[in-house]
């Protein structure tokens, strides 16, 4: 062979193993697809149950109707009526003593005249008086016929007469009269008298009767005097004191009586039956909220405050409830909407009701896991879902499920290549779909690095990420999720993130130069690069576990986490993870040491913002942003990516709350939130006790089912209400297999932190 050609050849061989190698080395592997990742949000679903009230009362004027609780409300009322009829009354003519008249040996006896509008049962009376007499004598009571030329008693007696029943006393009362035969009387005008005329001149027999000669009620009402054997004539303007005990004898409709049924501030009409003594009320779209779960109506005429009669109701009533529902967002396919109401039965007549997205499809009810569809009724045209009363029953599970097609949103990108230290931002592009956003940033192993949650349009329209200086170099992926109580969408975009090390530089050609010229040689360019390739992902997959464990390990070492106002000192948010709480001196010396010593003496971490200083056999560390100090008590000395997680955190706090810190007046309360920051950077949930919540239904994986097995027999086994994560890895000492598990069924609320912090 030429020799001139084969140094050609070799030359070309050269050139193109250098250019393989180079781009080799700056090729990442194994990026992530995005239809890996879906997102599950724990929302709810407002549905109505409506129920019937149903039953019977009888002779009541306040009716009395008992709803579920005080969340429900009437919407339909139906009253029925029958035997309606006047009850049996105390009727009060005249109550207010002024003066008084003496029946006596010189008066004979007094008569008030009585007004009958309706035929009249009299049972009895009642007379305001006393008797200062020493001897008996037979006084009487009595109704007497009405004179209509002198308005005074004439000589018929109605009734028997009846024997004055007052015994003696010196000061003024009621005394019942019972007739001992009811007196029934017709529609007109009558007296009532009392006969002293048996006194004769005894001196030893005064009886006296109240009058109200002020301000009667009935002032057209005549009063006659009783001398001589005869009736005075009438006398208007005063009034003799009396109650009368009658029923009005008659039937009548509803109407005649104005007979009313008064609820919700306002009074309803009670409307005539087909015969008299019957009516009805029937009020249809009244969505009455009482806020009470008992309710009451009273009924009313103009007759008389004492009406018998029997009842039936009917009410209708309805509740809107918000059931827990799960929202699941997929890439490049459909949502999932699983909604689990608890439906309860409250009558023999019950159902649920709900409205639903006009762009839901694939609607479906499960009760106790059987596909109940066909047995409702969803109707596509109006977009709503009845469950009849049939299929209710109680403590049965539920379960609603649809689909929704993902909703397409834009995102405004400035860079798509980051290098540490520096800050990733990105934005939702114009139109702004109103709900809230998710970003969520991972690595090219799938790992959640950031999360961050906003709310648009009442938030800033920013999403930022503070990349770490030593960030392992790779593709990253953000998920940016949207959603609201009906849709939802989502987004990706893939962001190039690099380390600040001379690895960004182009490879030394000497470098390339002696690589491939050894390659060339030995001939196995082919066998090294897959050679290369495989020690890549395995050098990756061997990182990933290693911030796993770190992160787990870490998780556990923290004793205390304070934030504190940089200027006045306070301790505006803190938590204790320690068996005891950390002593004052201990906090008060560190940020003394602080204040004294500077980043010489204290030794700032490598590319870090965060000091480190042992004190008292723990770690101590404190980063700050602007106006806020963040510090955070360990066991043990953390990893450069704990340090620079604080600082990301320092910043979010920031970001959430730095007008607060700025204008900080010493209201603690403003800043609680600040928990749900160190959770989504910290994972502090992790540290507290957990309960498992067994009434979920979703699907697990057999790793996640064997985790929850293990928690409940601990459980079982030491008699305890409550678990921690440590007492689930194997000799208390974190795995990464186990953190994620734990992790996961955290995140899916089967397992339930305990605050603490409310106890």
């Amino acid at each position: 062979m030429n020799p001139a050609k084969s140094s050609k050849k070799l030359l070309y061989v050269f050139l193109f193993f250098t250019l393989i190698l180079f781009l080799f080395q700056n090729m990442n592997i194994g990026v992530s697809t995005s239809s890996e990742f879906s997102l599950d949000i724990d929302t709810d679903f407002e549905l109505t149950e409506f129920s019937t009230s149903t039953g019977i009362l009888s002779n009541t004027t306040t009716l009395d109707f008992e709803l579920p609780s005080s969340l429900w409300r009437i919407n339909d009322i139906e009253l029925n009526f029958t035997d309606v009829e006047f009850g049996l009354e105390l009727k009060t003519v005249e109550d207010i003593p002024i003066d008084k008249y003496s029946i006596d040996k010189f008066h004979d006896g007094y008569g008030v005249q009585i007004v009958i509008q309706d035929p009249t049962i009299v049972y009895g009376l009642q007379i305001y008086g006393n008797n200062e007499s020493t001897e008996n004598k037979p006084i009487y009571v009595e109704i007497h016929g009405h004179d209509n030329n002198t308005y005074s008693p004439n000589n018929a007696v109605y009734g028997t007469p009846h024997l004055l029943n007052m015994s003696y006393s010196l000061i003024p009362s009621w005394h019942i009269q019972t007739f001992s035969t009811p007196i029934y009387i017709t529609e007109g005008f009558y007296y009532l008298v009392i006969d002293g005329s048996s006194i004769g001149t005894s001196p030893k027999s005064t009886y006296y009767w109240y009058f109200n000669n002020i301000n009667p009620t009935y002032p057209e009402l005549n009063i006659s005097e009783y001398n001589a054997g005869s009736w005075g004539g009438g006398i208007q303007g005063t009034s003799l004191l009396y109650k009368i005990i009658q029923k009005v004898n008659d039937t009548f409709f509803p109407e005649e009586i104005n007979m009313t049924a008064e609820f919700n501030g306002n009074s309803y009409e009670i409307a005539n039956g087909n015969h008299p003594g019957k009516g009805y009320l029937k009020k249809s779209n009244l969505n009455y909220h009482p806020n009470n779960k008992n309710v009451q109506v009273k009924i009313k005429n103009n007759k008389t405050e004492s009406l018998n009669f029997n009842l039936s109701y009917n009410l209708n009533i309805l509740s809107d409830f918000r059931a827990p529902s799960i929202l699941q967002i997929n890439y490049n396919s459909w949502n999932l909407w699983r909604i689990t109401p608890s439906i309860e039965r409250y009558s023999i007549n019950d159902s649920i009701k709900f409205d639903y997205s006009s762009s839901w499809s694939n609607i479906s009810i499960f009760k106790n896991q059987q596909n109940i569809s066909s047995d409702v009724v969803i109707d596509s045209l109006n977009n709503k879902v009845l469950i009849p009363n049939h299929t209710i029953e109680h403590g049965a599970d539920w379960e609603i499920t649809a689909n929704s097609p993902s909703v397409p949103f834009s995102l405004k990108i400035i860079e798509t290549e980051w290098i540490g230290g520096q800050q990733l931002r990105l934005s939702i592009a114009d139109p702004i779909l109103e709900g809230t956003y998710k970003f969520v940033l991972r690595d090219d192993e799938g790992i959640e690095l950031h999360q961050q949650v906003i709310n648009l349009p009442t938030e800033i329209n920013r999403f930022t990420y503070e990349i770490p200086p030593n960030i392992l170099k790779g593709n990253y992926i953000a998920y940016i999720y949207w959603y609201n109580q009906t849709d939802a969408g989502i987004k990706t975009q893939v962001f190039s993130l690099s380390p600040i090390s001379s690895s960004n530089q182009p490879p030394d050609f000497l470098v390339i130069f002696l690589i491939v010229g050894f390659v060339v040689i030995g001939g196995v360019v082919l066998g090294g690069s897959s050679y290369a390739t495989i020690k890549k992902v395995q050098t990756r997959h061997r990182d990933k576990l290693k911030l796993l464990l770190e992160k787990c390990s870490e998780i556990m070492d923290i004793e205390y986490i304070i934030v504190l106002h940089k200027k006045s000192g306070i301790d505006v948010y803190s938590e204790a993870f320690a068996d005891k709480d950390v002593d004052p001196t201990l906090i008060s010396g560190f940020l003394q040491a602080i204040q004294n010593f500077g980043s010489e003496i204290l030794g700032r971490a490598k590319e870090s913002r965060t000091f480190k200083i042992e004190y008292q056999k723990s770690i101590l560390l404190m980063t700050e942003f602007v106006n806020l100090r963040l510090i955070v008590i360990m066991k043990e000395s953390p990893s450069k990516n704990f340090l620079y997680t604080l600082e990301s955190l320092a910043y979010n706090i920031y970001h959430h709350y730095g007008g607060l810190f700025d204008e900080f007046q010493g209201n603690l309360g403003e800043f609680q939130g600040i928990k749900d920051l160190l959770e989504e950077h910290l994972d502090l949930s992790f540290l507290y006790p957990l309960t498992i919540d067994y009434s979920l239904k979703m699907k697990l994986t057999q790793s996640e089912r064997d985790m929850i097995k293990k928690a409940s027999d601990l459980m079982h086994d030491n008699n305890l209400n409550y678990f921690y994560s440590i007492y689930l890895l194997p000799e208390n000492v974190c795995t990464p297999k186990d953190f994620e598990i734990i992790k996961e069924l955290i995140k899916k609320r089967i397992f339930n932190p305990i605050d603490r912090s409310s106890d």
